[in-house]
């Protein structure tokens, strides 16, 4: 089923003056409106004394105090995480430093394996050569 404009049209008119149809029979009908306002902004409570001039000072002082702990505590907790991280770094380092040892060791082992597999052939090319001469 398809709506047409019209019929549509017809339902949003019939939305417009049934809202403040509603509105109106429920003014008639004396049922009281239903008006909060939150919070109260015309409650009246009690409020604390007002702080003399030494109390301000005294708390001022001990939330001072209380910041420079805080202070000296996270320095603390920040040192101590970058002295594990250098720990940390420093002994990836030291595996990865032996690591490159032990693989250019065994490089230049192999170096040294061609170099004498050299000398060998170049030994025999040179045997080669005098037997050669020689007849």
């Amino acid at each position: 089923m398809t709506l047409t404009g019209e019929q549509i049209g017809i339902f949003v008119g019939c939305c417009i003056f049934l809202i403040p149809a509603i509105y109106f029979i429920q003014k008639l009908s004396g049922k009281p409106e239903n008006r909060n306002i939150t919070p109260q902004p015309l409650q009246v409570t009690a409020v604390p004394e007002f702080m003399t001039t030494a109390q301000c000072r005294q708390l001022h002082e001990q939330q001072k105090t209380d910041f420079q702990l805080m202070i000296q505590v996270a320095t603390g907790q920040f040192k101590s995480v970058v002295h594990e991280e250098l720990r940390r770094t420093e002994e990836t380092h030291a595996s990865r430093t032996e690591e490159l040892r032990l693989e250019i060791k065994k490089d230049i082992g192999g170096v040294h394996e061609k170099i004498n597999a050299c000398s060998v052939a170049i030994g025999e090319l040179r045997g080669e050569l005098k037997e050669g001469s020689h007849e």
